[in-house]
């Protein structure tokens, strides 16, 4: 079997760690909607909003952010990447709320 297409999660996938416990900064009303939302009490698509309606990050918190992301990639994740580039597979990252927070990569950096 081959494929073609290859969607990454961000969060504890390419990195470490979870953006929205680095942006909400172990604030009680975070973990507990993340925890309901991840049991199915509350849609999931409710709670990206509403956790960053309580944060109400910045430009700069949000940039931060995106530096985090860089520095905590997981050991293997750029071969891999590269490995399935070179087979021919179009590699892209399946985003919700980091959309802004991952630096997009220009096509010299991504090789």
């Amino acid at each position: 079997m081959s494929y073609r297409l290859v969607f990454f999660d961000v969060d504890s996938t390419l990195v470490t760690i979870e953006g929205i416990d680095v942006l909400g900064r172990g604030d009680p009303q975070i973990v507990a909607l993340t925890e309901a939302a991840m049991n199915g009490a509350i849609p999931l698509e409710e709670v990206y909003a509403r956790r960053l309606e309580i944060i109400r990050p910045d430009r700069l918190v949000v940039e931060s952010l995106g530096a985090s992301y860089v520095a905590s990639l997981v050991e293997g994740a750029a071969e891999t990447i590269e490995a399935l580039k070179a087979a021919g597979v179009s590699c892209s990252i399946a985003r919700s709320y980091t959309s802004r927070c991952v630096p997009r990569r220009s096509n010299a950096q991504a090789r």
